[in-house]
């Protein structure tokens, strides 16, 4: 859906000026698009083309200097904050965004599934490493969690591509790892 364009009254409303400021500004460069006799003006644009004008004001005398900080602030606050609602606008039309719910309930499923998977962990490989190396036992962990990873990646995949290309690094080895996590020392051998 297009960005919305606004009227002389109405950009004048919004940037605190009169219709003929708007007019003037219009005459002086301002983009614009002409609709029959009628003028229509996108925020954004008039917004950073008056950042480029020496006298943004209502006539001469009137500087960017003789704006009242706390107004300029609020201006300034205002255009952010349109500039973000037009990025979202155009990220939402193109298929960019997921409702916050849906992505909260993909990540529950593989929270879950990792939860299970990893507290039966000792349990899946204690049998394996007895009698091994702590070396050798490294090796079997990390083949197991890896396992583990490659599952959470397939269900990921059909949940969401993307989550899957980082579940998928962290199964090859190519993450990470997160909190600065160190490899575990070696184990003491049992007296």
């Amino acid at each position: 859906h297009p960005l919305a364009l606004a009227q002389q009254r109405q950009v004048a409303e919004i940037f605190s000026q009169t219709i003929l400021t708007v007019r003037r500004w219009a005459e002086a460069g301002c983009p614009f698009t002409r609709r029959g006799q009628k003028l229509f003006f996108n925020e954004g644009e008039v917004a950073a083309w008056l950042q480029t004008q020496p006298n943004r004001g209502d006539g001469p005398g009137v500087a960017p200097a003789e704006i009242p900080p706390d107004l300029a602030e609020a201006r300034r606050r205002k255009e952010l904050a349109l500039a973000t609602k037009y990025e979202l606008q155009v990220a939402e039309a193109r298929g960019e965004l997921v409702p916050v719910s849906d992505a909260c309930g993909v990540l529950a499923e593989l929270g879950s599934k990792l939860k299970s998977r990893l507290l039966g962990l000792g349990a899946a490989v204690s049998a394996r490493c007895e009698g091994l190396s702590a070396a050798q036992v490294q090796k079997v962990v990390d083949a197991a969690i890896r396992d583990v990873l490659t599952e959470l990646c397939d269900t990921a995949s059909v949940a969401d591509p993307d989550l899957a290309k980082i579940v998928g690094a962290a199964a090859n080895g190519n993450a990470e790892p997160m909190g600065g996590a160190k490899p575990l020392p070696a184990a003491r051998p049992k007296r």
